[in-house]
């Protein structure tokens, strides 16, 4: 197909928080995703002071690739009155779901959810067993709003490292920082894949699986499935 083909799906990979590049998993991941051949576009938010230029060095092929930044924050908040799941590392959990709140602000500030057809949110610190099928992924988004891996669905809750999904359900999987607290209140565990199920269902979004297994990356050595 050529770039003006009306049947190409426009296509644009989401990231944000910490630059998190590991060799090779950067490497394979930007290959799974055919970064060129696919003309991805990609739109990250960073904190101020990671290295963006280590950031744009690791996304080599890409179309368009546009860095934003937010003043990276120090979360104290008090949570301990809240059932929390032993792993759940609070600060790490709020800069996270911070980072991808600002990154929707953002997005939506420059009008870049009216110009795509798929959104892809990923860590860079995560690759696939196999190359994901965008074309698959388009035609099963049609019988639901949200696509997630087979894995990494901690505590019955939703994988929280990948997903591929239209423009509304990406704003509601990005926004989830702005109710967490009422969440907590009524009960729901402190733990990032649970509270992203119990954000996701309570606006009537429907998951479907596709076959992808997410790999996430310690260091160049070391990594673990989900």
């Amino acid at each position: 197909m050529s770039p003006t083909d009306p049947t190409r799906k426009r296509i644009c990979v989401l990231t944000s928080g910490n630059v998190r590049v590991v060799s090779p998993c950067t490497e394979i991941l930007v290959k799974q995703l055919g970064l060129a051949d696919n003309e991805i576009d990609v739109f990250a938010m960073f904190w101020d002071d990671c290295d963006l230029e280590l950031a744009r060095a690791a996304l080599p092929g890409v179309r368009s690739l546009t860095l934003w930044t937010t003043p990276r924050v120090n979360f104290v908040d008090d949570l301990s009155a809240y059932p929390k799941a032993p792993e759940t590392v609070i600060h790490n959990f709020l800069s996270m779901a911070w980072s991808r709140i600002q990154l929707r602000r953002k997005l939506e500030e420059e009008g870049v959810f009216d110009r795509y057809d798929l959104f892809v949110f990923v860590r860079l610190d995560t690759c696939f067993g196999q190359s994901p099928d965008f074309a698959a992924m388009d035609q099963l988004l049609a019988q639901h709003d949200i696509l997630l891996p087979l894995n990494g669905h901690w505590n019955d809750g939703w994988n929280d490292q990948f997903c591929a999904t239209r423009a509304p359900a990406m704003r509601t999987y990005l926004s989830l920082f702005e109710p967490l607290r009422a969440y907590l209140g009524e009960g729901v565990l402190l733990h990032p894949e649970t509270l992203l199920k119990h954000h996701m269902t309570r606006h009537g979004l429907r998951r479907g699986l596709v076959n992808l297994v997410t790999y996430l990356w310690r260091s160049d050595t070391v990594f673990r499935v989900g």
